[in-house]
């Protein structure tokens, strides 16, 4: 397992932007609370195979409140884990469980075993947003905890070339920054609706280089209502996920290689074991909320 904080040095150009730091403030405050650092335990049988025992790995991400009992995430964070925890700001750590998940588009939904101590985000209409659009992402970046980035949609993409295994899922290409830990975490409107969960990276370096990608919120909800999908804690070999809520108000290779970049999930090592390591199939459900 690579350690989960590694430095990385880079130069980058930032377009000026007429969103300040007081702008995105009184946006940041209101939809903060709604943001949660996702804590995940799995076996990993990997030493198994050479007489060793399993071992025990922690994970890593980011997610939102989109209702009193569910949190909305990415596939990847939460697929394979034995345990998750889910923490608030208010310091209130809540035990969860994996109620939907799609690895092909690397979006999740956990119930919580109680309420959550704080008000659920606005899920707004990704169709409303537009490349140029100016966007905020928030999430827990190498373990930092709540940090917010700036930036904009650079690109809506349909299955990124690195993707073409898979079914099309529509993707905002955005230049806010993306880094480990952030995976699952939202990416807001100026207005502070929840329009995005991020996914991955595109990358030649393993470090941000102004790539990022985060599922829309219409793919999302499209994905896991879709009936014909199954209960998230169990794809496997390809099974799609379970259903998000009615409206209110990829699996994605973490170290695979794309032509002469690579593509990585923003999560720790036990994510890219995601597809292989979780259970089987059940009957589809419909999620209550938003």
């Amino acid at each position: 397992m690579r350690p989960l904080l590694a430095l990385t040095a880079a130069a980058c150009l930032a377009a000026p932007s007429s969103v300040t730091a007081q702008d995105v403030g009184p946006i940041f405050d209101r939809v903060k609370d709604a943001v949660v650092v996702i804590y995940t335990t799995q076996t990993d049988y990997a030493n198994v195979a050479r007489g060793g025992q399993p071992t025990s790995v922690g994970g890593l991400g980011s997610g939102a409140v989109i209702s009193p009992t569910e949190i909305l995430t990415a596939a990847h964070v939460v697929q394979a884990a034995d345990q998750v925890w889910v923490e608030f700001t208010t310091g209130d750590t809540i035990e969860a469980r994996v109620r939907a998940a799609d690895q092909a588009s690397d979006v999740a939904l956990l119930e919580l075993s109680r309420a959550a101590p704080t008000a659920p985000v606005v899920v707004g209409d990704s169709d409303q947003s537009k490349v140029g659009d100016e966007v905020f992402v928030v999430g827990a970046p190498l373990g930092q905890t709540h940090t917010l980035t700036v930036g904009h949609i650079s690109a809506r993409r349909a299955n990124p070339f690195m993707f073409t295994s898979f079914e099309p899922v529509e993707l905002f290409q955005t230049d806010a920054a993306i880094n480990p830990g952030n995976s699952g975490g939202p990416m807001f409107t100026m207005d502070g609706e929840l329009i995005g969960v991020v996914s991955h990276i595109l990358s030649t370096t393993g470090g941000f280089q102004g790539l990022g990608y985060a599922v829309t919120s219409n793919q999302a909800r499209a994905t896991l209502e879709d009936p014909n999908t199954h209960p998230a804690e169990c794809p496997r070999d390809g099974d799609r996920g379970s259903e998000l809520p009615d409206r209110r108000g990829h699996h994605n290779r973490r170290h695979g290689h794309g032509l002469r970049g690579r593509i990585r999930a923003d999560a720790p090592d036990h994510g890219r074991h995601a597809a292989s390591d979780a259970g089987p199939a059940g009957d589809a459900h419909r999620a209550k909320g938003w």
